[in-house]
């Protein structure tokens, strides 16, 4: 391994136990917000914003550890009332960076997460909606939108397996269809790709990875509504979201690979 590799895998560790530690510092937050006599959206509020703070400090230190680079187009038009945002889902800190930005949003995770001592606190304190039953997790989730919350979904449901096409499942159109306002696709590359499924956090790319968050243009829920609240709709949302974001996607490793090409040319 080179020195550039062991620096890396150093400096990734050295952010985990930041993350770790950290938590310390924060998880007490969370067990005075829990007592305290707050009102459900108030705890909630203020949760989020803790939790949007530490995630958002997290990627931060990994930036100046030099671990990895990250941009983001459109943050603006993240967390507002009533959206749904779509993303794909290419590695495990995706919703890290996602919660960091999205002011304060809500979003749909998988039960398992609580078991995560690091997590526990702040997922209840949040009131972040899991998807472990589909009808309980579509009524919590037109609930949420009706309040004026913001909602994060991965409609892959897990990370995208390195090399395989991604496969949307409808939870996230059903969602989008009952009670979203707006809907917005993110597209989330990273380059070179790590932290992926299957693969190990110690085996580090050979240089400094890129995540990039492409905020689209809002989704228009009418046509697709025209045909009522059915399986139908449903089916052909998700099929143009997959599409969608597919071409995003290829469009990207398209400019990726002339960029690399002209690199190797230089050099």
């Amino acid at each position: 391994m080179s020195p550039n590799n062991l620096w890396r895998l150093f400096a990734s560790a050295l952010g985990f136990v930041f993350f770790g530690v950290s938590s310390l510092v924060w998880l007490p937050m969370f067990v005075v917000l829990l007592a305290l006599p707050l009102s459900v959206s108030t705890r909630q509020r203020w949760s989020r914003a803790l939790i949007g703070t530490w995630f958002l400090a997290f990627v931060h230190v990994l930036r100046m550890l030099g671990v990895c680079t990250w941009n983001i187009e459109g943050q603006a038009r993240l967390g507002r009332p009533g959206q749904v945002i779509i993303a794909n889902h290419p590695m495990f800190l995706d919703i890290v960076f996602l919660l960091a930005f999205a002011h304060g949003g809500n979003c749909v995770i998988k039960s398992a997460l609580r078991k995560n001592p690091f997590l526990t606190l702040p997922i209840l304190g949040a009131g972040y909606i899991e998807n472990d039953a589909a009808e309980p997790m579509l009524e919590k989730t037109a609930a949420a939108l009706g309040a004026g919350e913001s909602l994060v979904m991965f409609p892959e449901g897990t990370r995208t397996v390195p090399g395989q096409p991604i496969a949307f499942q409808r939870g996230a159109a059903h969602v989008a269809l009952k009670a979203a306002r707006v809907l917005t696709p993110v597209v989330l590359t990273c380059e070179p790709l790590t932290f992926t499924k299957g693969k190990p956090w110690y085996q580090v790319p050979e240089r400094k990875w890129h995540f990039q968050i492409t905020v689209g243009d809002d989704i228009a829920l009418e046509p697709f509504r025209a045909k009522g609240d059915s399986p139908i709709a449903a089916r052909r949302l998700t099929e143009y979201l997959q599409r969608h974001f597919e071409s995003e996607l290829e469009r990207r490793d398209a400019h990726d690979s002339r960029n690399e090409a002209i690199v190797n040319r230089v050099a």
